[in-house]
């Protein structure tokens, strides 16, 4: 739920597992919006970020697996583009 007293407009971007066409979220002042993405194709595997449209410095990136106490498979973006986006260090 946003505190402030404007609407915002978030773009979905998905780093990995889903079509790199961001997604626009609206929310109303003092709201609150959901979205469900289809984790079937990808085990259940996520990675995307949702940035506030007009604010460039304001992004926060989610990646992780939806938990759903079956057997699961590795992450499967792990082995190609997934590595190449990774920060590096030194």
């Amino acid at each position: 739920m946003t505190r402030l007293l404007l609407p915002l407009v978030l773009a979905v971007i998905a780093n990995a597992y889903f079509p790199a066409t961001p997604i626009a979220a609206a929310v109303v002042a003092r709201g609150s919006s959901s979205l469900a993405l289809p984790l079937g194709a990808s085990d259940g595997w996520y990675d995307f970020s949702v940035r506030v449209n007009g604010q460039a410095d304001l992004s926060r990136h989610f990646a992780g697996r939806m938990e759903t106490g079956a057997d699961s498979t590795s992450d499967p973006a792990m082995h190609g583009p997934a590595i190449a986006s990774q920060y590096r260090v030194g």
